[in-house]
């Protein structure tokens, strides 16, 4: 019983880190469309 609460919070953590993952993913795909159009505005 006690392996599967262990087995239980590994397999809760890692669907949490594969959610963080993906959020910090889109927030520097963000970032980085943001850097860009900055940079391209100050160009021209």
């Amino acid at each position: 019983m006690i392996a599967d609460e262990k087995i239980n919070k590994l397999s809760a953590a890692t669907k949490e880190l594969q959610i963080n993952n993906a959020a910090s993913r889109q927030v520097l795909g963000v970032l980085k469309g943001i850097t860009w159009s900055r940079c391209r505005s100050l160009r021209s």
